[in-house]
């Protein structure tokens, strides 16, 4: 090694440590390597003032959206697992299931304190990801999990609060009861949550004791709709759901929630392919029940808000669903029930609003995903659409959705086009592919070969061709359009001919929109002529 000393370069074994100058000299070294870096930066920062290059246009995709709106909240916050079932048998899943979100629900009432959707917590049931992660997914910083062992009359509960930080046990519990004590022990492990946080981290200070209101004294009733709840929200067997929930009212007449839950199975039965006639009959009787035994409840607003629409009554829908939010706006379902009227209305920035509050709620509930993603559409958000779309499919909705194929070849992507396409058919080569093809890129004729061809390949198929009015109108044959819920993709621009035509506003006056609107105001893309007349963009 060699040092520079002030008589010339010399071995260091020959220099004297109290003659060595190596420190001045780092010292000295340090201070022009900043200089030349400080003088570096400083260059290249006057030089891109004149590059000629512009950076892209900032766009949100929903996912980004929703990862800036689920960020960790500053107020103390947590997740409840849902608790595993130790019965001996392992039969009472729907029972270990609803007791997590029994407390979930009471600790959402919780003043200062952010829970994560049961969507959210329940989609890592049966997981073998640790605390840490999860809690890292969910973004909160407590994790509230469990176990419940059910046999004959008695429950074993036990619940422990982990600090996902630390990975550090805050409290912990076991509750050894008879059943008709279930409402006592979940108003147990709800405060003994609380006061953990308050003693173990200083937090919820001014958080108020956790009253449980028992919505039943029937044990038999209360696990009827438990059950009857699991296989609802699941949708599993919506059937089977309403066969539960209709003996737990039964045997309690004065159970709201139960009434409130039968209402709501009702309103989605016939698009789950229930047997049976006048479901919405049934659920406007059966939420009306539950409003009257509690006025408070939200979802039952939002029931009766389907049912007012299903009648054209969109003016009494929409003060349903309104009422469903004031109630509880942290219910994410009232937010997107009203975001799909609000959509067919033609206001399209409420509606996204609204459903962006539903993921902003509950950023699993995966639906809110597939039905933005129209409505970025609409408002010319092409690439926010495409990106919503593709995060519904990533996360398994099924999306056979024949508005999608027009904007993937707008942008470009013919061979996922060819692919939605391919999904609407059902692999079935009867389906007018070549037709729809030419049809999307020269809009406007009447394709008569396609329609022959898409009447074939449904009666090959048994698919129903009831709710196809978006192929109809692509394929000109207005007159099969008929009302739905998905008539707000009639707003796209694709059907920009169908508005014009003459079929256009009795669909309208069919789904109540020109009642709303003369009432109400018109949206954006549209305007009145008159009295009696409009016309749309």
């Amino acid at each position: 090694a060699y040092e520079l000393t002030p008589d010339g370069i010399k071995r260091e074994a020959e220099v004297g440590r109290t003659d060595s100058i190596a420190p001045l000299t780092a010292r000295r070294l340090d201070r022009t390597i900043i200089i030349v870096l400080v003088l570096a930066v400083a260059y290249f920062a006057w030089e891109s003032r004149f590059s000629s290059r512009t950076p892209p246009a900032e766009s949100v995709t929903p996912v980004e959206t929703v990862q800036t709106l689920s960020e960790a909240p500053a107020e103390p916050s947590i997740a409840v697992l849902p608790f595993a079932d130790m019965s001996p048998e392992g039969d009472q899943e729907y029972f270990s299931d609803g007791i997590s979100e029994e407390l979930l629900n009471l600790l959402v009432r919780v003043n200062g304190l952010t829970v994560a959707s049961r969507t959210s917590s329940f989609a890592f049931k049966g997981t073998s990801k640790g605390i840490a992660e999860i809690a890292g997914a969910l973004k909160v910083d407590h994790v509230l999990e469990g176990s419940v062992r059910k046999a004959d009359n008695r429950v074993r509960i036990t619940a422990q609060l982990i600090d996902a930080k630390t990975d550090r046990h805050l409290w912990s519990d076991t509750y050894d009861r008879e059943l008709t004590d279930i409402f006592a022990i979940q108003d147990e492990i709800s405060n003994a949550i609380v006061d953990a946080l308050k003693s173990e981290l200083g937090m919820l200070a001014e958080a108020e004791t956790i009253q449980v209101r028992a919505d039943t004294d029937n044990l038999d009733a209360y696990q009827l709709f438990l059950e009857g709840h699991a296989l609802f929200i699941s949708r599993l067997n919506v059937g089977r759901s309403i066969e539960l929930l209709e003996m737990a009212v039964e045997l309690d007449p004065q159970f709201a929630r139960a009434w409130e839950e039968l209402g709501a199975a009702y309103s989605v039965a016939e698009g789950w392919g229930v047997k049976g006639d006048d479901f919405y009959a049934k659920s406007e009787v059966a939420a009306k029940k539950a409003l009257k035994l509690n006025p408070r409840l939200s979802i039952a607003w939002a029931v009766l808000g389907e049912v007012a629409a299903d009648d054209s009554n969109l003016i009494e829908a929409i003060d349903s669903y309104d009422k469903a939010i004031e109630n509880d706006p942290l219910n994410p379902t009232a937010w997107f029930w009203r975001g799909l009227r609000y959509a067919m209305l033609g206001f399209h920035e409420q509606a996204v609003n609204d459903i962006e509050r539903c993921i902003k709620l509950d950023p699993a509930y995966y639906n809110c995903y597939r039905h933005i993603s129209a409505m970025y559409a609409t408002l010319g958000r092409n690439e926010d659409a495409i990106n919503a779309y593709r995060f519904a499919l990533k996360h398994g909705v099924s999306v056979n959705d024949f508005w999608i194929v027009s904007l993937y070849l707008r942008a470009g992507n013919e061979d996922a086009a060819a692919f939605a396409l391919l999904a609407e058919a059902r692999g079935n080569k009867s389906y007018p592919f070549h037709e729809f093809w030419d049809a999307l890129a020269n809009p406007g004729p009447t394709y008569s070969e396609g329609i022959r061809k898409l009447e074939s390949w449904a009666e090959e198929t048994g698919a129903s061709l009831a709710f196809r009015h978006l192929e109809w109108i692509i394929l000109g044959d207005y007159e099969r359009v008929k009302p739905s819920l998905d008539s707000y993709r009639l707003w796209l621009e694709d059907y920009q001919a169908f508005r014009a035509s003459p079929y256009f506003y009795p669909l309208l006056n069919e789904l109540g929109i020109t009642d709303y609107w003369r009432a109400k105001g018109f949206p954006p893309m549209c305007r009145s002529l008159g009295e009696e007349e409009f016309e749309c963009d």
